[in-house]
């Protein structure tokens, strides 16, 4: 037999990680075979919940009609940051109208090494 091969498996003396440990001794060799019993659960998957919009059954029309008279309201004499803001406002609110959130739980990937 060729190449020899050792695990070393620590612990702490608190770990409940190995659950039994048993040794037996070899027919071909003067060493022992040992086995270890792990008590560890399956990792569990992570789930979260998403926020989704479905943009599928809009009507395109009627979304670039309200998109466009939001957005005419939009104050272009006030500062830069202020015009953002009511332009997110705008299109935050058209959004909602069309397409409205919904909230989904999404399985995640497993944590798995």
């Amino acid at each position: 037999m060729k190449g020899h091969m050792l695990y070393l498996v620590i612990t702490r003396s608190s770990s409940s990680i190995v659950s039994s440990t048993s040794a037996y001794p070899s027919s071909i060799s003067d060493h022992y075979s040992v086995v270890l019993r792990l008590s560890s659960a399956s990792p569990v998957s992570a789930r979260a919940m998403k926020q989704l919009r479905d943009f599928r059954g809009i009507d395109f029309v009627r979304l670039e009609t309200d998109l466009s008279s939001r957005l005419a309201s939009v104050d272009t004499t006030l500062n830069v940051n202020t015009m953002v803001g009511q332009y997110e406002l705008a299109v935050l609110q058209t959004s909602d109208l069309h397409a409205p959130l919904s909230v989904r739980m999404k399985a995640g990937r497993r944590k798995e090494p």
